[in-house]
């Protein structure tokens, strides 16, 4: 009675209470997420490992939450290292964006974080692109 009271009259109750991190620190394996630029073919791809080791899903909602964000396409494929999960792969050079993006939907720490271009060199305009 009290709520619907408080709600009819237009006050909002904050909690004070401190939300859990939607994501967890893993206590085993590998504790970094790890994201590469690798050419293949004619294009370039961005791959996330160990999204899983930290409790993030990945599944059809973050693909097309990714997909919509940075316009391009988003997959997801077996590791041949069975340590770091699925692998996730963005059509592109996002290397710092991803980060960013992962940092703040999950509230990830940046030391959490190992990005690395390989063979690809990522350039300030790369970096300015879906920010």
């Amino acid at each position: 009675e009290a709520a619907a009271a408080a709600a009819a009259s237009g006050s909002v109750s904050v909690s004070t209470a401190k939300a859990a991190p939607p994501f967890r620190i893993p206590t085993s394996g590998s504790k970094v997420i790890t994201i590469t630029v690798r050419r293949r073919g004619n294009k370039n791809v961005t791959e996330i490992t160990n999204l899983t080791s930290f409790g993030i899903a990945l599944d059809e909602a973050l693909r097309r939450d990714m997909a919509r964000h940075f316009s391009a396409s988003v997959t997801t494929d077996e590791s041949p290292n069975a340590r770091e999960g699925d692998i996730l792969k963005v059509q592109g050079k996002y290397a710092p964006q991803i980060q960013a993006f992962l940092q703040q939907r999950y509230g990830l720490p940046p030391k959490v974080f190992k990005v690395a271009a390989s063979n690809v060199a990522v350039t300030a305009a790369d970096k300015a692109v879906n920010l």
